[in-house]
């Protein structure tokens, strides 16, 4: 049979609530029935999602390993804010050729003296959509087609409006619509749970 996990995400807190386990086999039959419950449900589910959280975590180690360290004196990993802002303006356009990106790579302070430095980019994007810009606004605005994209529930209004928040992923990516222009032109503030309080990525497409 096969193992699906549809909304894997590094945002997720709880792998037991959060993380969705399909099952499908090949078989039918009490035996098959009996084994499904266990992978989806019981003790293969269980180890399932042990795996998981063990593999998010190793990329976590290996993905954060020197990217982010105290300033001596803070070892402990305290972080003061000053209220400066760390947005991240990455802006995309759609063509009809596959573009590059463009990064131009800064330092940004996001912490007083007794906090630390993070890196992010401003980038620019390209990309050929197999689509209409009305299919292509529709997925990114319709919250029935946003959840059917993430596998996950969407909260926001049915359909996206200037000013309207939303939250994706259980929470783990959250943000708000500043321009909803139909067809044309999308303007999002959104962030990930894990960034510092306060600081948001600034997306046009």
């Amino acid at each position: 049979g096969k193992i699906e996990i549809p909304n894997l995400s590094e945002e997720h807190d709880d792998m037991n609530r959060d993380v969705d386990v399909d099952v499908s086999l090949t078989t039918k039959g009490p035996e098959s029935d009996v084994l499904k419950e266990m992978m989806r449900v019981g003790t293969g589910a269980s180890r399932i999602r042990e795996c998981l959280n063990e593999y998010l975590q190793a990329l976590k180690t290996e993905y954060s390993s020197g990217l982010i360290l105290p300033k001596k004196g803070n070892e402990n990993g305290a972080v003061i804010s000053d209220n400066k802002t760390s947005s991240v303006d990455a802006k995309a356009a759609l063509s009809t050729s596959t573009g590059e990106a463009e990064k131009k790579l800064q330092k940004v302070n996001i912490a007083g003296s007794g906090g630390v430095r993070i890196e992010v980019d401003d980038l620019r994007l390209e990309e050929t959509m197999k689509c209409t810009g009305q299919e292509l606004f529709n997925a990114l605005t319709q919250k029935d087609m946003i959840q059917i994209f993430t596998g996950s529930s969407a909260k926001m209004a049915d359909t996206a409006e200037s000013g309207g928040a939303f939250e994706y992923l259980g929470g783990g990516i959250s943000g708000k619509f500043l321009e909803v222009a139909p067809f044309t032109k999308i303007v999002q503030e959104w962030r990930l749970k894990s960034w510092p309080a306060g600081h948001f990525s600034t997306v046009e497409i």
